[in-house]
Parts: C-alpha cells; sequence; structure tokens
C-alpha cells in the first residue's frame, strides 16, 4: 500500500510539471541519493517506445553525474496491469534493475541499453506465467542515482591493536607506494627478514606473479583482473567493522566478508582490508591464519576449530562420535554454503526480543481447491531423442481433469449456492475432436471463474451469530484468542 501511495505521488508531481521529461522529485543523505521520474504523458502502451523516448534523458542525467563522481544508478519500470473484462482487478507492477557502478569512461550507451533489455526479461518472464493479466498502461519510470566511493586500498595503515594481538594477520609497511595489494600477496611468501616491512625480502619476489594490469591504488574489482592473469590463483577478501561499546567478551572490531571464491585453488590468498576513518583511505593486509583471525567473534570456546570462510560457521577439530567433525564438516558444510551469496550475518542487539507478527497467516483459509489431470501415454510418431541421455518413449496427452472445491463448515450452504460455489466435484471427459489444449483451456478457465465467485463471496459482510455460551465468553475475554495480546484502549474488542 506504502509503494502504491509513493507511485501516485510520483505520478501527481509528474503531471503537475506537465513536461515529457525527467523531473528530480526526492533527494537524501544530503544529496548524495536522488530521484527521477517520467511519466508516461504520451500514454505509449508499447515499452519499446517508450524506453527509447527516455535513453537520451537518461543518458544526459548519468553522463553529467558521473563526470563529477562515480555513481551507482538502477531503473524501476512502472506500469499498471488487468485481466480483461474483469472488475477491480488491476495490479500495480514494477519491472527494476541491479544497482550498476558508473564511472566518467565507463560505456554509458551499452550499460543503459542493457538495463533496458533486463527490463524487458523481467517483462516477458511476468506474461510468460499465464496469470491472464494483460498490460493496460505504462506508467513512468523511476531513476535512482547514488553517489559512491569505491573501495581502493592505497598506501600504509595500521592494524587496530586488537588485530595485532591476535598475531593472525600481515600488514606489510608500504609507505612510499600505493602498491599495498602486491606486498599483501607476496606476504605469503615472504620467509626471511621483518614480514612486515617492504625491503629486498618482498621485492625479490615481485615477479612470482603477473601484476601487469593491477591498478594503484588497487580496486576491489580489479581482484578478478589478478585472478584471470594468474590462473592458479584465488583470492577472498574481508573488511572490517568497528563495534561500539566492546569489553572483554564483545570484540572491539569485527570481520566480515566482502568477496569469497566459491572455491579455493592450488595458490589461495584471504586478505584484509582496513581503513582509515580520517582519510577514508583503505589498505590490503594478508591474512596468515584466518581461524584465529575470527574465532573470538565466532565462539568463546578454547579449542581448535575451522570455519567457513564465507559464512563463518565453525565446526570443533575434536573427534564425534555420530557425526562429522573438523575439516570434514567443513567440507560438508561448504557444498551447500557455496551455493549461496556471501554475507555478513547480523545479530540482534544485545536485550532485544523478536515476536511473531503474521498472526492472519496462521487463521485457516476458508475454502482450497483439490484438482487432478488424467493424461492419456501416445506413442510419438517420430521416436527421438531429447538430450544426450534422454529418449522419447511416450507423450502425455491430457484427456480429462476434475477439482473439488472444500469450503470451510462455518460457511452457510445458502451463500456458498448465491455465488455459485460448486458444491460437488466437477469432471471434465475430453473426446476426440478436443485436443490436450483445449482440455488445459477449459481447465483454467473454469477454475478462474470458481476463485473470481470465491472473492466476491469472501467481500460479503455477514452478521455474527452468537450463541449464549459464545456471548458469554466473548463478553468475559480480555485477551485475543489468537495473539494473545490484552485488550487495551488502544487495542480494544471487536463486537
Amino acid at each position: 500500500m506504502c509503494n502504491k501511495r509513493k507511485k501516485t505521488a510520483r505520478m501527481s508531481m509528474a503531471a503537475t510539471a506537465g513536461q515529457d521529461n525527467f523531473i528530480h522529485i526526492e533527494s537524501s543523505f544530503k544529496g548524495k541519493i536522488k530521484w527521477f521520474y517520467k511519466k508516461n504523458i504520451n500514454n505509449t502502451l508499447d515499452y519499446n517506445e517508450f524506453l527509447n523516448n527516455c535513453k537520451p534523458q537518461i543518458s544526459s542525467l548519468l553522463s553529467s553525474m558521473a563526470s563529477i563522481h562515480p555513481i551507482k544508478y538502477n531503473l524501476k519500470l512502472e506500469a499498471t496491469y488487468s485481466i480483461p473484462q474483469q472488475e477491480n482487478t488491476t495490479e500495480n507492477r514494477a519491472f527494476k534493475t541491479s544497482a550498476r557502478e558508473l564511472y566518467s569512461a565507463s560505456d554509458l550507451n551499452a550499460a543503459v541499453l542493457d538495463d533496458f533489455t533486463k527490463l524487458l526479461e523481467e517483462e516477458d518472464e511476468y506474461v510468460a506465467k499465464g496469470s491472464g493479466y494483460s498490460l493496460q498502461t505504462i506508467d513512468g519510470i523511476l531513476l535512482g542515482v547514488y553517489v559512491f566511493t569505491p573501495l581502493r586500498a592505497s598506501s600504509h595503515i595500521y592494524l587496530p591493536e586488537d588485530i595485532i594481538r591476535k598475531k593472525a594477520v600481515i600488514n606489510p609497511m608500504n609507505l612510499k607506494d600505493n602498491e599495498c595489494f602486491k606486498w599483501a600477496i607476496l606476504a605469503k611468501h615472504v620467509s626471511s627478514g621483518n614480514k612486515n616491512h617492504v625491503g629486498e625480502n618482498y621485492k625479490k619476489l615481485e615477479k612470482m606473479y603477473n601484476f601487469n594490469r593491477i591498478i594503484y591504488p588497487t580496486p576491489l574489482k580489479n581482484i578478478k583482473i589478478f585472478e584471470i592473469d594468474n590462473p592458479a590463483v584465488s583470492i577472498n577478501v574481508y573488511g572490517l567493522e568497528k563495534q561500539p561499546g566492546h569489553t572483554k567478551f564483545k570484540p572491539a572490531h569485527y570481520v566480515y566478508p566482502l568477496r569469497v571464491s566459491n572455491s579455493e585453488k592450488i595458490d589461495h590468498f584471504d586478505l584484509l582490508v582496513i581503513e582509515d576513518e580520517t582519510t577514508g583511505l583503505s589498505h590490503f593486509t594478508y591474512i596468515s591464519n584466518f581461524a584465529r583471525l575470527i574465532h573470538s567473534q565466532k565462539t568463546k570456546n578454547h579449542s581448535k576449530m575451522v570455519f567457513c570462510k564465507k559464512c563463518f560457521t565453525g565446526f570443533d577439530t575434536r573427534p564425534k562420535l555420530h557425526k562429522l567433525s573438523g575439516q570434514e564438516a567443513l567440507d560438508q558444510h561448504r557444498q551447500i554454503c557455496n551455493k549461496h551469496k556471501t554475507i555478513l550475518p547480523v545479530m540482534p542487539e544485545a536485550g532485544s526480543t523478536l515476536k511473531f507478527e503474521a498472526w492472519g497467516k496462521t487463521v485457516r483459509h476458508p475454502f482450497v481447491v483439490y484438482a487432478d489431470f488424467e493424461a492419456l501415454l501416445i506413442k510419438p510418431n517420430n521416436s527421438g531423442s531429447k538430450g544426450g541421455n534422454t529418449k522419447i518413449i511416450d507423450e502425455h496427452k491430457l484427456m480429462s481433469y476434475g477439482f473439488y472445491v472444500k469450503a470451510a463448515d462455518n460457511i452457510p450452504i445458502e451463500l456458498l449456492k448465491r455465488y455459485n460455489i460448486p458444491l460437488t466435484p466437477i469432471c471434465f471427459r475430453g473426446s476426440q475432436t478436443i485436443d490436450s489444449a483445449e482440455v488445459a483451456k477449459r481447465f483454467v478457465e473454469a477454475l478462474v471463474e470458481v476463485a473470481t465467485n470465491i472473492s466476491a463471496l469472501l467481500q460479503t459482510n455477514t452478521a455474527i451469530r452468537f450463541t449464549d455460551e459464545e456471548a458469554q465468553r466473548h463478553a468475559a475475554a480480555i485477551s485475543c484468542e489468537i495473539c494473545r495480546c490484552s485488550f487495551t484502549d488502544s487495542n480494544q474488542k471487536l463486537l
């Protein structure tokens, strides 16, 4: 409902402006986030035509802003759909793109065209679901622009004291250059001299890897290029977040994942990025012992543990009687964890509580439909293969269907009859003149008709009929029977 109100407000502002271009509708965070909106004033019903009309204006806005500072932007295409010849079936739909980074040297034209393609693909997927909804109006398009500072590691920054005490990170001191990424990589192989000081012990190792395409200071996205140029290498990158009110039992800094590879290659690196709060500059360091770095962050258990580098789940290395432990347990865990995106687990504040609020979902729905199809197995005319190892033996041809509408016991039968809700099973059997497509079509049409009638019935209000016993129990109740919340002046009992 909130999104609908915002959309209505945007369209009203655009209509008042009366211009066939983008208008600035809102800003936040001291102008770092801006929203622009273009209403479909010409009432175009063709997505390609509308987007092509928007392209020059989008490109102009993004170009002017990206020339000043790196930005991220995303598009939100808004439209209204409805079921033809049925009242009160309008539905607001929005097709969105993910935030895309844009720099002054970016190929703006290719970026915008790629986003248009994604919007149209999302709209095609919606239509292909066969919901019965058709496009009624293209309402407009929302452009969100966010000023951001790309993470770029530079010269030396000192580690926080609590991280130093863990003795799990090597921080090469590069006071005369911005090549901390290179020195963090080479720190793994330094075997002589002071590992925290960049000298001859580091410089003699520079040819071990291909750093030719690395930019200094090094942005995070440049790491992918390094992995491509060095095929045996994989790199994980982690950030450091300062924790307020730390104690003996609460670390001053938490480590969290920024970039994690799905598989660790032969030559793997874990890097920690630290940031100077005053200058905003970042600095790469090498994690020499990952488990030691995050151990106190995850558990008070002092036994040796191994950790998932993606979600930080820990596994005790002590043998277990009936389940896996240590590295075996971690390997099994990775088979599931690697399928998911990297996340930073955020725990609730101390003393806070989490309560179930969706009480409406605990109430049984008054209707349920049970349906089934029957099909004939027909030998194909041309027995062929579908894919390398799949051979077509039979084809399923729909020949009949049946469904039964089960209503809750407390719904009066006269109300079901008034709204033509079937009280007995509905069956349809095809014939030689009716093909599978027609059977499926008739099933969908019958089900849509029943759903429409149920929707109308659910909007009917009937008087509550209390028995004397029920009326007494209701009058004596001091709390709700569903959510158990007490009745108050602000949460009154309904009659």
